[in-house]
């Protein structure tokens, strides 16, 4: 068991970029089921071109999910992309976890 007052922190990006593939793949649960739409319009990580597509039908209705541990007394706080902590809405999660 490790006890530290070191935050860590992870920060990930799903690009859907094919020569980022099998490093998200590992990454990310629902991956290989990505409905992947080629479409600038819909991308918003720098220089790329995919995005996943949500339209709600049976196979596109839950996105990717990624799953990170925590312990009693950790904090943990989700970013929405493009977001930094200086622009979280007031009503996001920043406490610890119960």
């Amino acid at each position: 068991m490790t006890f530290t007052t070191n935050p860590g922190i992870d920060q990930t990006t799903a690009t859907y970029e094919p020569a980022n593939q099998s490093q998200e793949n590992s990454q990310y649960v629902r991956y290989s089921n990505a409905r992947l739409v080629n479409a600038t319009l819909f991308n918003h990580t720098t220089s790329g071109s995919y995005s996943e597509c949500l339209s709600g039908s049976t196979n596109e209705k839950y996105g990717l999910a990624k799953s990170i541990s925590v312990m009693p007394g950790c904090r943990a706080m989700w970013l929405p992309p493009k977001c930094t902590p200086n622009t979280l809405i007031p009503t996001a999660p920043t406490g610890p976890l119960r």
